[in-house]
């Protein structure tokens, strides 16, 4: 096939069901796409794995990963699942177990969740230049609960959003920028806030295009979290 034609087949798989097409259509529908045999058909047919191969763009990094890394929007985000967490917090017991984190109770992942929120903060306030443990940081200590959620969450937020999401820092995963950490602690709140309700017999609701991301930022990281998750790196997709 043409590069032409691959690209069309590429832009066919992913047009949205009010139509359209193009690259600005696959940039805001591509995470609503469902990962079905179809999808994976298309990608093996056209033997391409990001849109800027089509173009013959020699480009290492996937194109979906460069889409979705949007600062801001993840700011927004990690502020309505910092406040659901904190909201389900309030009625819980502090002893009830989380059944999808096991041997954690509802204290221990509210303090688990606090503590992450108050170290990536001080990492991108000082603008970390490598690992620094979370020992070695001076954590605001207290009770266990909702308005402590809410100050370490409403700190996070504050220094994310003060900053510049291109400027280099150390991060964990593969993007080595501050706005690893914006999406990052999104994820993280997202996923514990869905234990905590998981735990309080609440059925979770999750936005679509949150969890996509979720996966693709989970996929993209998977290689570096063996380095402190060495269970992790059997996994091969």
């Amino acid at each position: 096939r043409t590069v032409r034609e691959r690209e069309r087949t590429l832009r066919g798989a992913f047009s949205p069901p009010w139509g359209g097409g193009g690259e600005r259509d696959i940039r805001s529908t591509v995470l609503a796409t469902p990962f079905t045999k179809e999808w994976r058909r298309v990608c093996a047919d056209t033997r391409l794995q990001t849109l800027n191969e089509v173009r013959g763009v020699v480009n290492p990094k996937p194109y979906l990963y460069h889409r979705i890394v949007n600062h801001l929007e993840h700011c927004d985000a990690l502020e309505v699942e910092i406040d659901r967490f904190a909201t389900v917090l309030e009625g819980a017991n502090d002893a009830t177990m989380v059944p999808s984190c096991p041997e954690w109770s509802v204290n221990q992942l509210a303090e688990h969740l606090g503590h992450v929120h108050r170290w990536a903060e001080h990492l991108v306030r000082v603008r970390a230049t490598q690992r620094v443990p979370s020992k070695e940081m001076d954590f605001a200590r207290g009770p266990v609960n909702a308005p402590w959620i809410r100050s370490g969450g409403a700190s996070l937020l504050a220094t994310l959003r003060s900053g510049n999401p291109e400027e280099s820092m150390w991060a964990w995963g593969v993007d080595q920028h501050l706005r690893f950490w914006s999406r990052r602690q999104l994820h993280e709140t997202f996923v514990h806030r869905l234990d905590l309700e998981l735990a309080v017999g609440r059925a979770p609701v999750v936005d679509p295009l949150v969890a996509s991301d979720a996966i693709d930022e989970f996929l993209v990281n998977l290689e570096s979290a063996g380095d402190f998750s060495p269970d992790v790196r059997g996994i091969r997709g």
